[in-house]
């Protein structure tokens, strides 16, 4: 009888045994898989932020070496007719190199009697007459600041860059004489 039971255990082993090894193998495979996955998304985490940094390197240095595009999307006027989030096409930009700065932006002006605002215009110039100047603001933002004068009408202007770490969602505002202040939204783009 003894032998009969232990026969008998010995035989549910052998049947069972397998079974055991199956499941522990696939509890080992999802285990392994879930590592695998977790492994795939730290690494893809790991490379968006080194390409985040090396965005963020590219554009700190183009920014102090004078070797950007500024391309606005939107435009916002402040005065007697302001006028708030205009859309615009992506041809509307500014190009600052260590040697000329290139200005292509629609403008609001006061060109009308008694100062009153115009039509857009189109700012359409570049000069090598401007002062530079940049630093880093405490919100980790820059700031660049430059002082231009239009040698063809003789006219000066007063670009005030904040461009974010990453350049997008940067703005310029700009003053001059014969307009009204106009601020632009838009991103920065490093042409190092």
């Amino acid at each position: 009888m003894k032998k009969t039971i232990l026969a008998l255990f010995a035989l549910i082993a052998v049947a069972v045994a397998p079974e055991i090894a199956t499941a522990q193998n696939q509890n080992q495979g999802k285990a392994m898989t879930q590592n695998a996955n977790f492994n795939r998304k730290q690494a893809k985490r790991a490379m968006r932020q080194a390409e985040n940094e090396a965005v963020i390197a590219r554009v700190n240095a183009a920014v102090k070496a004078q070797q950007f595009s500024f391309i606005a999307t939107e435009l916002t006027t402040s005065g007697i007719a302001s006028l708030s989030n205009i859309p615009l096409n992506q041809l509307w930009s500014v190009r600052v190199t260590p040697q000329t700065l290139y200005v292509y932006l629609p403008i609001y002006g006061t060109g009308g009697p008694l100062g009153q605002p115009s039509i857009f215009n189109r700012l359409d110039f570049n000069t090598s007459t401007f002062t530079y100047n940049v630093q880093t603001l405490r919100n980790g933002n820059m700031s660049a600041h430059i002082k231009a004068t239009d040698t063809t009408n003789n006219r000066n202007y007063t670009l005030t860059f904040e461009i974010t770490p990453n350049g997008d969602y940067s703005t310029l505002s700009m003053e001059s004489s014969f307009s009204g202040p106009v601020t632009f939204t838009g991103n920065v783009n490093y042409d190092m």
